[in-house]
């Protein structure tokens, strides 16, 4: 007795999938800097210093003195000369007219203007101790300075993004399909078979 067969053959179906991933690009573009530094304000007040030396005493002392100086001088002694001289003769003129008294005033007068005393030699130092004078007046500086603050001048910029999306692409790689075949299949009916 041959029994009815069912074949039944299928291939299932295969989805391919493609896919490329996204793409992030972000780029941070430094900021625009712009920094000036004024340079700081100095004001600067000087009083010079001031030496000044007098060597007045060291020339009197060495006898070198201005023209005006040394006629004041001379006249000076050659007054205080004419005078001693005009007293020296009054003395001596007294002295002869009372020659009567006795006495030997000519031969003393004689002997006074012939002979002058001895004068010991003296040493001395020219010019003389601190003959030379010295004032100083130190200087001074005042400094006054003022610095100034920095001048920044800063633009931010915003970052550069790129984005490209993701891909994906869906499709069928292998169809899917059944086959089913029928062996020895009859259809019976009232008074009718048939083979399928």
């Amino acid at each position: 007795m041959d029994f009815p067969k069912l074949n039944i053959t299928q291939q299932a179906g295969l989805i391919g999938i493609n896919t490329r991933p996204g793409q992030l690009s972000i780029k941070q573009p430094k900021a625009d800097l712009n920094i000036q530094q004024p340079p700081a304000d100095l004001k600067f007040e000087r009083k010079p210093s001031k030496l000044t030396i007098d060597q007045s005493q060291v020339w009197k002392e060495l006898n070198i003195i201005g023209p005006l100086e040394s006629t004041k001088q001379n006249a000076e002694e050659g007054e205080k000369k004419v005078l001693e001289g005009m007293a020296k003769v009054a003395n001596e003129g007294d002295r002869l007219m009372r020659i009567e008294n006795g006495g030997d005033q000519i031969p003393e007068i004689a002997k006074q203007n012939t002979f002058k005393e001895y004068q010991p030699i003296q040493m001395e130092w020219i010019p003389s101790n601190f003959a030379v004078k010295f004032k100083y007046e130190p200087g001074e500086v005042k400094i006054n300075a003022k610095a100034n603050k920095p001048i920044i001048e800063a633009n931010a910029n915003s970052p550069i993004i790129q984005y490209e999306k993701s891909e994906m692409n869906i499709y069928l790689e292998q169809e899917p399909y059944i086959e089913i075949n029928f062996d020895n299949v009859k259809y019976k009916n009232l008074g009718f078979e048939m083979h399928i």
